[in-house]
């Protein structure tokens, strides 16, 4: 049931994408999320597990920000990853 939900959560996070281009990008931000705070791909429910605090969650992400711009991305893809982790 968990995983239902979990595909469906994806789903709904992509189909609601108004540009065909968006989701592509989008997806390829979440994954390089995941990859950064070591989930296993495709276990969504891992990033808002419930006994999780907003801080915590809040400091992943900016955490994420850091090291995007570390690594020299430019400010649009920096943007473009945060979008996506807001959707």
């Amino acid at each position: 049931m968990t995983e239902q939900l979990s595909s469906l959560a994806y789903r709904l996070f992509i189909d609601t994408c108004r540009s065909p281009v968006t989701p592509m990008h989008y997806s390829k931000a979440l994954r390089y999320f995941m990859e950064y705070l070591n989930v296993p791909l495709g276990d969504y429910d891992k990033l808002l597990p419930p006994e999780k605090d907003a801080k915590v969650i809040q400091m992943g992400i900016c955490n994420f920000v850091t090291f995007l711009r570390e690594k020299g991305l430019a400010s649009a893809f920096v943007t473009l990853y945060i979008a996506a982790l807001e959707k």
